[in-house]
């Protein structure tokens, strides 16, 4: 249903070209654009302010046999190290964010030089 509403969600997120790439994606939700990831093979973070997103996922994930590193966390200060992922994926989060300057800062620190984010490559 989701990409029935959005059908240019697929197009944008480009989950086949995944595989093998470490993914962060903010705001999980209910899971399905982290699904779609997780069925592309990719090394997969997940995170989102609320626990009842989380075990949502879980759920989701665990039904198809799938796998994520799924946490609570806040986009305006992500547990990670600098330059982690190749992709930080989020859609229609990330201006929800109290300091969305300081969200995109975060994005931007966690993902790696080359990545993409956004839907833009980091130079």
């Amino acid at each position: 249903m989701r990409y029935h509403l959005e059908p240019y969600i697929p197009d944008f997120a480009e989950f086949e070209e995944a595989r093998g790439l470490y993914v962060l994606e903010i705001g999980v939700g209910l899971g399905a654009d982290h699904q779609k990831f997780s069925e592309a093979d990719a090394a997969l973070w997940g995170v989102d302010l609320t626990e009842r997103a989380m075990a949502h996922t879980r759920r989701r994930l665990a039904a198809f046999g799938l796998h994520s590193h799924l946490a609570v966390g806040d986009a305006e200060a992500l547990d990670f190290e600098d330059e982690t992922f190749d992709c930080v994926y989020a859609w229609g989060v990330l201006y929800h964010s109290p300091n969305t300057p300081k969200t995109i800062g975060e994005v931007w620190r966690v993902l790696k030089r080359g990545g993409e984010g956004g839907g833009k490559r980091r130079s």
